[in-house]
């Protein structure tokens, strides 16, 4: 395929030349998941002071004080003279929710409970999604990443804890363009996307969507898989991989309090020992 105007002739991101036969790529859609995370955790900040703490420094009354008082703020904890009131006025003296001159504070707040359950529980649902939005970003990591090794002849990675395997013969990519306003393109780019068997159950596969997110240039995922096919046929790859970083390190918006996953180190290994298993490893391994 030729080289597209306005390519680098040198880098394609999302792709790591650590070794002469090998090349890892990138797992496109933790990138767009982690933006999306980025997006939802700043958001819900801005909303959380903009609505709650706000309010609570220019002495006003914020969205969550109903709650906290039906949660026993000023009457079992904390100071609320409206809530301290509400226990002493309609529970004690009016016996609202079915309450009686002994009611505790803790009474109360079981007896609202019962009486109306859905006013904590859509509350509690709300502040937990709020919760997951807010710090999901922080504990996302980038997942390992795919391997090309045509020394070995295949392609393979980890997810959730197995191992997925392609011998390199059978390898083949798609690509479809996809509509992402995040990075700002619509049908113009997107991933390489490729099928891989599960090790343990080779008639179950999974599809690996793979690259640079946000993609870096037009028809980004094919020229990705093109250039993976070359250099499983040592075909010929130009500088694309040749010239590719045998590391690269996180982008600030990719970091993780786990930092990034890694291929098993006996990775490699396991290929040869699935591909020897099924006659399929013709490769030969340098020292």
């Amino acid at each position: 395929m030729a080289q597209q105007p306005g390519l680098s002739a040198s880098r394609l991101e999302g792709i790591t030349h650590p070794r002469k036969d090998v090349v890892d790529v990138a797992q496109y859609r933790f990138g767009h998941r982690k933006m999306v995370a980025g997006l939802a955790a700043l958001g819900s900040w801005v909303a959380t002071f903009l609505w709650v703490f706000l309010p609570v420094m220019s002495g006003q009354p914020s969205p969550i004080d109903h709650f906290l008082g039906k949660l026993g703020r000023g009457y079992l904890w904390g100071e609320d003279p409206v809530w301290a009131q509400s226990y002493m006025r309609e529970c004690l003296a009016k016996n609202y929710y079915g309450c009686s001159a002994d009611t505790t504070p803790f009474e109360f707040i079981a007896l609202q409970f019962h009486a109306d359950p859905k006013s904590y529980i859509v509350p509690l649902i709300g502040l937990g999604i709020v919760a997951i939005c807010a710090f999901a970003w922080f504990f996302m990591r980038k997942p390992a990443p795919v391997r090309f090794n045509r020394d070995i002849g295949a392609v393979y990675g980890v997810h959730d804890g197995k191992f997925w395997i392609l011998p390199a013969s059978e390898f083949d990519y798609a690509y479809h363009g996809e509509w992402d306003p995040l990075s700002g393109r619509f049908f113009s780019s997107g991933p390489m996307q490729i099928s891989l068997c599960n090790a343990s159950k080779p008639s179950r596969k999974r599809t690996f969507y793979l690259g640079a997110y946000p993609t870096g240039q037009d028809a980004y995922g094919q020229i990705l898989g093109d250039a993976l096919k070359n250099f499983l046929a040592r075909s010929g790859t130009g500088e694309i991989i040749a010239n590719a970083p045998s590391h690269t390190p996180l982008k600030w918006w990719q970091a993780s309090l786990f930092g990034a996953a890694r291929l098993p180190e006996n990775i490699d290994a396991q290929a040869i020992d699935w591909l020897a298993a099924r006659g399929k490893f013709q490769g030969f391994v340098q020292a």
